[in-house]
């Protein structure tokens, strides 16, 4: 989730390499979440989460409230501000 947050909210950083690191980072969630023999996507509390790496990311653009779904985080798809 910091990846993405950085990833809109500091657009002049934005690489390949970054872009790469972020599919590789979603892969390997999705690895986890298929190897789960519980269900993940009900337990995640991604309020919990965003208020844990809000931090790290340190811009005033950052919403208060978590702006993704975790099936945001693992869809390879979706790059938020593009």
């Amino acid at each position: 989730m910091t990846c993405l947050l950085k990833w809109e909210h500091q657009p002049e950083n934005r690489t390949l390499t970054w872009r790469l690191a972020i599919s590789n980072l979603r892969n390997q969630v999705e690895d986890l979440i298929e190897d789960s023999e519980e269900d993940l996507y009900e337990r995640m509390n991604m309020d919990d989460l965003y208020s844990q790496v809000k931090p790290a990311v340190m811009s005033s653009g950052i919403p208060s409230d978590c702006p993704y779904t975790l099936e945001d985080l693992v869809d390879p798809y979706f790059w938020p501000d593009e």
